[in-house]
């Protein structure tokens, strides 16, 4: 059984949703121009991933703004890694999810910005700057979508479902390209987005259905997990092979049910043993 939930003091709660809100903006304006005007500057490539002048700058804005609020919380973030990682309150931060898809002039990229209170993420801010959408989620109240309430599909099975998943070069060892295939065969559509924060908050919006991936990182996850969990869907990580790796299975109820068939036995148990640990 799990150790009870701390009490997150609601002031603080609050508090986090403004600056996460403030800061997925700011972020999303700086990204929104750079894109507009084309000066993408690259400051390092490798054979699967590129890292721009933009992650950095988006960062640093949100950074600074928490720094600025909330100056005894800790910080993770994809370009900078960890600070005080062990304080109450923590920030998880990816400042550009889909920086290839960026790179390319591809719109599928989003801001990700989630706040935790001992170890549970209370508060979860996605930002789509090109469509102009925010998506945010507070533990306990539900998940919303520039103010409007959203709702997970009410897709049953994995044969009606659209679903969304990650493949990476160090992921193929539960993406194989049989189980990708045998999801194809069996799903209405598989898609390979490219940015799994915003996959996870269409899938708490339902526009798809179900989201794998079996190597992503936290801060990729985090925001858009509490977003599919207060939208009435259901959401399980569990730890991957490097720090701050996660593997992440979302859906709605009915595709949940049956998606981890797919992947094997380590998903199939992963994925059980995360909702009885969500029961308890």
């Amino acid at each position: 059984m799990n150790p009870p939930v701390p009490a997150c003091p609601p002031e603080a709660r609050s508090a986090a949703l403004e600056t996460a809100v403030l800061a997925a903006r700011e972020a999303g304006g700086i990204l929104r121009t750079i894109r507009t005007r084309g000066d993408c500057a690259v400051l390092r490539t490798d054979a699967h991933d590129v890292k721009l002048e933009a992650d950095v700058r988006a960062e640093q804005a949100i950074t600074s703004l928490i720094r600025q609020r909330h100056p005894d919380d800790g910080i993770v973030a994809e370009e900078s890694g960890g600070e005080n990682t062990a304080r109450p309150g923590v920030w998880i931060v990816d400042p550009l999810d889909g920086t290839v898809n960026f790179a390319h002039g591809n719109p599928h990229f989003s801001t990700s910005i989630a706040w935790a209170w001992e170890g549970i993420v209370q508060v979860g801010v996605i930002y789509d700057p090109l469509r102009d959408e925010l998506y945010t989620a507070v533990r306990g109240s539900g998940a919303s979508c520039n103010g409007a309430a959203i709702r997970v599909a009410e897709t049953a099975r994995v044969s009606e479902a659209m679903i969304a998943v990650g493949i990476a070069a160090f992921s193929t060892d539960t993406m194989t390209p049989g189980a990708f295939a045998r999801l194809a065969a069996a799903a209405r559509k598989v898609r390979v987005t490219g940015s799994a924060a915003l996959d996870l908050a269409f899938v708490a919006s339902g526009r798809m259905d179900g989201y794998y991936e079996p190597r992503v990182y936290i801060w990729d996850l985090a925001a858009g997990t509490l977003l599919i969990e207060e939208a009435g869907g259901t959401a399980c990580m569990w730890r991957g092979r490097a720090p701050f790796q996660r593997a992440c299975l979302a859906a709605t109820p009915g595709v949940f049910a049956e998606l981890p068939a797919y992947f094997g036995v380590e998903v199939n148990d992963c994925a059980r043993t995360c909702l009885d640990d969500n029961a308890d």
